[in-house]
């Protein structure tokens, strides 16, 4: 039994390095998009679009049989974050 709960943690840990390399590729991408509104003078808010991704989110969520709520908190956390890394990004330069 206890091997086979150190395999499961194993897998688990092999999950969240996986989890956190996409958190990384998100925030590179989020980088990008904020280095386009800087020089379009865009906003960094843009409620259509996060009402667009909580949108999609949702449905995801459901078809994989997650916590709606969980998952909207979740990207509640990312979004917030990509915002501040785009609100940083813009006061430089």
């Amino acid at each position: 039994m206890n091997q086979e709960i150190n395999n499961l943690r194993k897998e688990i840990d092999e999950t969240n390095q996986k989890i956190l390399k996409l958190v990384n590729q998100r925030q590179n991408l989020s980088k990008k998009v904020g280095e386009i509104k800087k020089q379009n003078n865009l906003q960094i808010v843009d409620i259509k679009r996060e009402s667009e991704v909580y949108d999609n989110i949702k449905k995801q969520a459901k078809q994989l049989n997650l916590d709606e709520n969980f998952v909207v908190e979740l990207f509640k956390l990312i979004i917030k974050n990509s915002k501040e890394i785009q609100w940083n990004q813009n006061q430089k330069n």
